[in-house]
């Protein structure tokens, strides 16, 4: 098992959260597995325990929360 530094998940969450926020098509179903992946990693970190607002814990699994709003549908009509 590897250890993946805590600023390093939250730099690339960071980093994610933009990408899904201007992907289209098949680059978004690309960008899902690596949030899937930053998901398991800071819930490995963490322990899947969330702290209060405000606090840097909830701060980053809001961010992976919007980064798999950001990969929903593009539908257009």
């Amino acid at each position: 098992m590897k250890t993946i530094p805590r600023r390093k998940i939250e730099t690339a969450v960071d980093n994610i959260l933009e990408l899904t926020s201007i992907c289209r098509g098949d680059w978004c179903r690309a960008l899902e597995g690596e949030v899937d992946n930053l998901r398991s990693d800071w819930n490995a970190i963490t322990g899947g325990i969330t702290l209060g607002f405000g606090e840097p814990q909830n701060e980053v699994s809001r961010k992976i929360r919007a980064a798999y709003r950001n990969l929903g549908p593009d539908i257009h009509i």
